[in-house]
């Protein structure tokens, strides 16, 4: 594809490893603009296969393959695309501010587990344990609504055991007794 072609092209490549003389906003705009045509190349005239995609993101993020699957990615497209281009852009503090405003609406209620896990690893990277917290909490909910009993005990015992004293831990303990 002409977009794989471009993305590999020594000069472009030069831009990935800031050897090209362009100052830093130039060269932040290009990689939006080539963000935002790639995720649009792959969402509207799948002229890119996920496996060329997922190469050429990852070669703008090295993170990308850890954070991101093609089933995940296809999700985010369809439900909450600015996470995609925050995380090719490793703009990880916006998508993890993105995630929890996205969680925090209340007809939100993703049929996936996506936003949660990504939130947690973005969490972790940015060394941020209340957001890890927020998002883990956020987990345990999401695997007692969609019937997922056994892991959100598994999230609770562990969590129990590091916040003894948490009042939603409590309460979704109570949940999953009350239930049995």
């Amino acid at each position: 594809s002409l977009a794989y072609e471009i993305m590999f092209h020594p000069i472009t490549q030069k831009m990935f490893v800031s050897q090209f003389d362009v100052d830093v906003q130039r060269r932040i705009d290009f990689f939006v603009y080539v963000v935002v045509k790639l995720l649009s190349l792959y969402r509207k005239e799948k002229e890119l296969s996920y496996t060329m995609l997922e190469e050429i993101l990852t070669n703008i993020n090295p993170d990308y393959p850890k954070l991101v699957t093609e089933e995940s990615f296809g999700w985010y497209l369809e439900n909450y695309p600015i996470v995609m281009r925050n995380i090719a852009l490793r703009e990880y503090e916006y998508a993890v501010n993105n995630l929890m405003v996205y969680l925090n609406k209340e007809e939100v209620r993703p049929k996936k587990e996506f936003p949660y896990i990504l939130g947690q690893q973005l969490s972790a990277l940015r060394e941020e344990q209340d957001k890890y917290v927020f998002f883990s909490k956020h987990l345990i909910q999401w695997c007692i609504m969609n019937n997922q009993k056994e892991r959100a005990k598994d999230e609770i015992k562990e969590w129990i055991a590091i916040l003894p004293e948490d009042n939603d831990l409590k309460v979704f303990q109570r949940v999953l007794k009350g239930e049995q």
